[in-house]
């Protein structure tokens, strides 16, 4: 039985964003009978029994480390200026040190990384096997967030209240600066990181590739993409309580400036008469943008976020920017839920415009589509041809069995 050390930013306690794809790599090792040593930075926010009810961190040993102070921040942000911004928040040299003692001392066959931000941690340690998972080609997301302006944003994303107070204030003032300066500083260290590691992947094979042709690289670049059981019976049909819908974390930027357009396209004149419910945590910022639009309803988190897609008949997702796979969007097709989005919400997806989903360029081409839902027949041949068809890639491309496979692949290596 080998035993895998897997190094991560945050404990996946729930199913949100990159905790989804966490859960998904861990249950996948574990069903293949891997040992799973669960490396992550403690804040002391969460609580042992939430730990012990979850069935799959139950069954793997966890490796706390402790978070990175101010004074080690600002100390990575003077000395470590190969780093950027977010790297400098989780690394420490006391924390590498425990890191490399224990890969060396209990025996562990195959070091797996989640994400340029913890790769630093590990990248100078001599290891059989180490293995980078880069999530999404981070620096594409900074270039795009800087293309599309907004005060709303918060440069440090989800992570903002892990940084120190002063800076977090700092960084308002200097958005457009840091922006430019973590998309460079990123870009370099997606590129030299390559060669730190033996086998590296994406979450999107799209994305995969474009780094595979950036950095000339002659070997496989991995995909791994969220997977979907194909066992669940679900009585589609009969659960299309809500019309439209939107689903995601509003405290991250992406979602933030979709709700934004969501705003714009659900206050004109020919659908203001047309509800649309958005679930996912949120903040003051989501309050704000909402304020005085009635048929926007903010629903909170929920716990069974998966079923109100299942209840919706269309997932309405205008996305501003953003890089990879949207977890969101294949969710709602296996959900048998009508997809409409432009070509960022579709992006990575091997789907086709009219076949199945909707594609919607522009605020005209959102409400005309929403018009005709909201007025027509939903079960018309059409829709129903385009639910069939998106369903059916998920069959084909996210199945349980298809991801499971390329995931053992990209652990063990291609010739094993």
């Amino acid at each position: 039985m080998e035993n895998i050390f897997y190094l991560v930013s945050r404990l996946p306690i729930g199913y949100s964003g990159r905790e989804y794809i966490l859960k998904q790599n861990i249950k996948i090792m574990q069903d293949n009978g891997y040992n799973v040593t669960l490396a992550y930075f403690d804040d002391g926010q969460i609580k042992e029994n939430l730990i012990k009810q979850d069935p799959l961190l139950s069954k793997v040993e966890l490796y706390p480390l402790k978070k990175v102070g101010a004074l080690s921040f600002f100390y990575n942000l003077l000395f470590k200026r190969k780093l950027a911004i977010q790297e400098c928040l989780f690394y420490s040299k006391k924390q590498s040190n425990r890191i490399q003692h224990k890969l060396l001392t209990d025996g562990f066959n195959i070091l797996l990384v989640d994400m340029v931000r913890m790769a630093h941690l590990v990248e100078e340690i001599k290891f059989p096997i180490k293995l980078l998972e880069y999530d999404d080609l981070l620096s594409t997301r900074y270039k795009r967030m800087r293309d599309v302006q907004s005060d709303s944003f918060n440069l440090l994303g989800t992570y903002a209240s892990k940084y120190p107070v002063f800076f977090s204030k700092i960084a308002v003032y200097l958005k457009d600066f840091l922006l430019m300066y973590e998309e460079k500083k990123i870009y370099k260290r997606e590129n030299s990181l390559a060669n730190k590691f033996n086998r590296f992947s994406f979450t999107s094979k799209l994305e995969a590739n474009d780094f595979k042709k950036r950095i000339n690289y002659s070997g496989k670049v991995y995909d791994n993409p969220p997977c979907l059981s194909t066992t669940e019976d679900h009585n589609y049909k009969d659960e299309k309580i809500d019309d439209f819908i939107f689903v995601g974390n509003l405290k991250s930027n992406h979602n933030l400036s979709c709700l934004k357009n969501l705003v714009r396209i659900f206050s004109n004149d020919a659908i203001k008469n047309v509800n649309i419910n958005v679930y996912g945590d949120y903040d003051q910022r989501a309050e704000i943008i909402c304020n005085g639009v009635n048929n926007i309803t903010l629903c909170g988190r929920v716990v069974d976020l998966h079923g109100k897609l299942y209840q919706a008949k269309c997932l309405v997702a205008p996305f501003s920017f953003g890089t990879g796979i949207k977890i969101k969007i294949i969710e709602a097709m296996q959900c048998q839920t009508l997809v409409m989005t432009n070509s960022i919400g579709a992006e990575g997806i091997p789907m086709a415009a009219g076949i199945d989903y909707l594609l919607c360029e522009n605020d005209d081409d959102f409400i005309r589509n929403i018009l005709m839902i909201n007025n027509g027949n939903y079960n018309d041949k059409k829709i129903n041809d385009i639910i069939v068809s998106a369903y059916e890639i998920i069959n084909k491309n996210y199945s349980d069995i298809v991801v499971s496979n390329n995931f053992i692949e990209f652990l063990r290596g291609p010739n094993e």
